[in-house]
């Protein structure tokens, strides 16, 4: 597809230039046609807006292939609905231009543009700031909103279900001066459930009783205890699983059984229950895979 927009031939560089050589012909004509040094002069602000958008695509590595192999494309539109917004208002902020993939903050950064065509106006530098945010483990596992005073206002924060220690909550125009405000969460450990990606294990202790007869025990989950079925003769080790009662419920929730045998037993019960274990068949040795 041949180019409609000859994005070097406006910056007066070369198809070879580097990041370098675009920034600095793109800084000397930005100071020449700035809508600011030339007020109610349509014609440099038009000459302004096509160096900038030349800049735009040529100084983002990934743009400025795209317009190599396939020419300029829809640039110019999408570029042209950046600009109207960063318009609005009267002035002109140009951090808007990033929620439409363009970004000339670099190199404008120290600059405030004005009214168009009128007095200059000083806007002050949009910054992003982190905010550290704890959840306990269920909170993140589910989901939850939380209440936080941001700027003295109280704000409703919803927290999607599966976040991690270290994900991002973007709060947008929460920031300073209208940037972002990104919540990360830190997810403090529960006290017997562990996360294994979409799923979650625990160790249920179980008695000799219930691991031989086999029985029906209750099993806390995320979101309530629910009744659950140990087969006869059940070892140590064994995991159960309990469908979609996982993580944001698309993950299971993996029991490791754990027998526990009686603490509290006299001489007699524990004669008898040596006199059941002698009688038992020879069974197939256990530590077989270990070699020994």
């Amino acid at each position: 597809m041949a180019s409609k927009k000859d994005y070097y031939e406006v910056l007066g560089v070369s198809k070879s230039a580097d990041l370098n050589e675009i920034k600095k012909a793109y800084k000397k004509l930005a100071r020449q046609y700035h809508p600011d040094l030339n007020p109610n002069n349509a014609e440099a602000e038009k000459r302004f807006k096509e160096i900038s958008e030349a800049y735009a695509v040529l100084s983002d590595s990934e743009k400025r292939s795209k317009y190599d192999r396939f020419g300029s494309g829809s640039f110019g539109d999408d570029f042209s609905q950046a600009w109207a917004n960063a318009r609005q208002g009267g002035g002109f902020n140009y951090q808007k231009m990033n929620d439409f993939g363009f970004n000339i903050e670099d190199v404008l950064g120290d600059i405030f543009m004005g009214a168009f065509g009128g007095a200059r106006k000083s806007h002050p530098r949009a910054r992003d700031l982190e905010s550290e945010i704890s959840l306990n483990f269920k909170e993140a596992m589910l989901g939850v909103t939380k209440s936080l005073s941001i700027d003295g206002k109280i704000l409703d924060v919803k927290i999607p279900a599966g976040v991690e220690t270290g994900s991002k909550i973007r709060l947008a125009g929460k920031g300073q001066n209208g940037g972002n405000l990104f919540l990360v969460c830190k997810v403090l450990p529960h006290s017997f459930f562990r996360r294994q990606g979409n799923n979650i294990e625990l160790d249920l202790p179980i008695t000799l009783r219930e691991a031989v007869l086999g029985t029906s025990v209750p099993v806390p989950t995320l979101d309530g205890t629910v009744d659950l079925k140990v087969p006869k003769m059940a070892s140590s080790g064994q995991k159960l699983k309990l469908k979609s009662k996982g993580v944001a419920k698309k993950g299971d929730l993996i029991v490791n059984l754990q027998i526990q045998l009686p603490k509290r037993l006299d001489d007699k019960s524990i004669e008898r229950l040596g006199e059941l274990v002698e009688s038992m068949p020879e069974t197939e040795n256990p530590r077989e895979k270990m070699g020994v």
